[in-house]
């Protein structure tokens, strides 16, 4: 039975719900733009209802990364930051919105950037970096008159920078992000230059005790003897910050001798980022889709890369063919970017981007929507030709690989794929998977030319093994034996092989036959095939119930509460809000099946926001109202660790 909560419809009380982290009724993710607000900041906020949903709970996913390897740092700017992406919840609009990131696999740092004094990054994008093995950084910036200003105030002293420093410590911890860019955009007195060094190695320091793979990276503006003067290079001039950072990403309009200068001068040369504007502002091949000449320049010197702001393709080309140029921009980069593979055991995604368009249950495509928490682990980049495919529900990477012995023949159809029947196409996600004692596997999941369902590929240390999903039988090859199962579209495939070598136990996929394209990708070793567990029950409370007038609908009340999650399981990757609704509390008395209830949204921390629910008005429905939540925990492999109910009984106001 589910717990009950009973309230009286008050339209003319004013929101509870309140706070600085609070747009529209909504959480929000907002940055800090004083020393006041920097020191006036406090984790759990008692007066910002919103801020404790803000907290990113991905853990950083590890990923296999060679040793003394060139690293790739991206700085988003997008216009001005804080847009969509802002909203912890999503957002929804009547046209495609929202810039973002979904080839992860050539990057090592992300940082979250914007001309505010303290940027926090947005929940949904530290979510969607950890998942895919990235480090994500926030910024600290200090600009001109108001900046020279503000750096005298905190500098002054020993005790201000330390409790500065100590403030964006406390931040990175309670959001769950990695480490800050420091960008000094204004000069500093030289009597306090001294104090910026002790700043920025303490602020360094406790990072690292934090975590100790959080950055501290340092931008080429100030030089040591607090000129605002951009080098270019890492020199004499700026070496003093340099040594007391984890890296330094330098200004934009280098030349290739101040990249060899900066090579020689560095202590470890991928420590030192060079920077590449996308909007070619004074940079070498001047930016755009010719970012890739820049980056190769660097690259030929040694040097890692700070590639700035790639949302120029979004603000180029427009939300409609962002997806298009984009990946033609990443294309451009692959082969000048380390392609990391994810150092996990087992995975399990739905390649979804973060954004897409919902469908009613005639698939008829409505509003669409954008959600980066949503965004699941991707495909990596290859270096085959691509093409992606997006949808409401997820996307994969189509290779255009030639077969083995024959011509590379190409034509272009009418779509813009490229094929011919020399040619095979399919789409591919490669993870490479290590086990503690048993060595390591590469999956290669392929799909379709024209429709036979896809092929799974397993290399390791003994040999190779090709699985044709949806084959019937049993096949064997070299020591090992595979078996498929096909159960209309959910296709489950099992390879038994020598107890001394590692094994795949489970690979599943859930295959969209209308569109051809694989929605769901599982795939677990043998030892850490996990057992559904005993669903536990979830407690729950609602609070800051508001209410309103359906203004579109009059007979309908509109309702926002904040649902709120007691004791989830360790182990909660999400969960997920249904809910259903009625007009006799009788009805809740036998406990409805889970297919009365309406999907309602996701949440990837302890609570959720219900906002502005339509519900049934009791001034015509009758007395006794009620909208029941049901609540599910889930964790890995999509297990549902436990779930709760709660219901909410409601009367007019009379």
């Amino acid at each position: 039975m589910a717990q009950s909560q009973t309230f009286t419809v008050d339209v003319k009380r004013p929101s509870q719900f309140t706070g600085r982290s609070v747009q529209s009724g909504l959480p929000v993710t907002l940055p800090l733009d004083t020393l006041e607000d920097l020191f006036y900041w406090e984790p759990n906020d008692s007066l910002d209802k919103g801020q404790s949903y803000t907290v990113a709970i991905i853990p950083h996913c590890p990923k296999v990364v060679p040793s003394n390897g060139v690293k790739t740092l991206v700085c988003h700017d997008m216009k001005g930051g804080y847009l969509e992406d802002r909203f912890v919840q999503g957002f929804k609009s009547d046209k495609p919105v929202g810039y973002h990131i979904q080839y992860w696999s050539g990057i090592d740092i992300f940082v979250y950037f914007s001309h505010h004094f303290i940027t926090i990054p947005p929940v949904g994008w530290i979510n969607a970096g950890h998942r895919n093995g990235v480090t994500v950084l926030g910024t600290f910036i200090t600009e001109w008159t108001e900046g020279a200003k503000r750096c005298r105030e905190f500098l002054s002293c020993e005790a201000l920078w330390k409790a500065t420093a100590n403030r964006l410590v406390d931040i990175a911890k309670f959001y769950g992000f990695d480490g800050w860019l420091l960008n000094f955009e204004c000069a500093i007195e030289p009597s306090k230059v001294e104090a910026l060094q002790q700043f920025v190695k303490y602020l360094r320091d406790q990072m690292h005790l934090l975590d100790k793979n959080a950055k501290v990276i340092w931008y080429d503006s100030v030089t040591c003897d607090g000129t605002l003067a951009w080098q270019n290079e890492l020199n004499d001039k700026n070496r003093c910050f340099y040594e007391v950072s984890d890296g330094i990403f330098l200004n934009y309009t280098w030349t290739e001798k101040q990249l060899e200068n900066s090579r020689k001068a560095s202590t470890t040369p991928d420590s030192v980022y060079v920077g590449i504007d996308v909007f070619g502002r004074g940079c070498f091949g001047g930016g755009g889709f010719n970012t890739s000449q820049a980056l190769a320049v660097a690259r030929r010197h040694g040097l890692s890369a700070a590639i700035f702001a790639p949302g120029w393709v979004y603000e180029e080309f427009g939300a409609d063919k962002f997806a298009a140029e984009n990946e033609r921009f990443w294309k451009l980069l692959r082969n000048l970017t380390p392609n990391y593979q994810l150092a996990v055991g087992s995975l399990s995604t739905q390649f979804c981007p973060g954004y897409g368009q919902k469908r009613d249950p005639n698939g008829v495509r409505g509003q669409h929507w954008y959600c980066l928490n949503w965004q699941d682990t991707m495909p990596r980049l290859t270096d085959h030709m691509l093409k992606l495919s997006i949808s409401e529900s997820g996307n994969y990477l189509a290779v255009v690989k030639p077969r083995s012995g024959q011509k590379h023949q190409q034509r272009e159809m009418a779509d813009g794929t490229v094929s011919t029947p020399e040619l095979m196409t399919a789409p591919l996600f490669e993870l490479k998977m290590t086990s503690s004692s048993d060595g390591s596997v590469t999956v290669n999941a392929k799909a379709w030319n024209d429709w036979p369902l896809p092929k799974l590929k397993l290399l390791t240390d003994v040999g190779e093994c090709e699985i044709i999903l949806g084959s019937a039988g049993t096949r064997k090859s070299g020591d090992f034996v595979v078996e498929d199962l096909v159960n209309d579209c959910n296709i489950i495939s099992r390879c038994i092989k020598h107890p001394k070598v590692f094994c795949i136990e489970s690979m599943k996929a859930i295959v969209d036959i209308n569109e051809k394209r694989v929605t769901f990708l599982e795939v677990l070793p043998g030892r850490h095939v996990p057992k559904q567990p005993i669903i536990a029950p979830a407690p729950l409370t609602c609070t800051f119930i508001d209410w309103s007038v359906d203004q579109v609908h009059q007979k309908m009340l509109l309702l926002s509460c904040s649902l709120n999650f007691i004791k989830m399981p360790r182990n909660t990757q999400h969960s997920e809000i249904l809910f259903r609704l009625g007009s006799n509390s009788s009805n809740l008395l036998g406990g409805a099946a889970v297919s009365d209830f309406v999907n309602f949204g996701r949440a990837y921390t302890d609570r959720f926001r219900v906002h502005e629910l339509s519900i049934n008005n009791p001034k015509f429905e009758g007395p006794d109202c009620f909208v029941e939540f049901l609540v599910r925990h889930v964790g890995p492999a999509n297990m549902t660790l436990s779930e709760g109910r709660i219901s909410v009984k409601y009367a007019e106001n009379i």
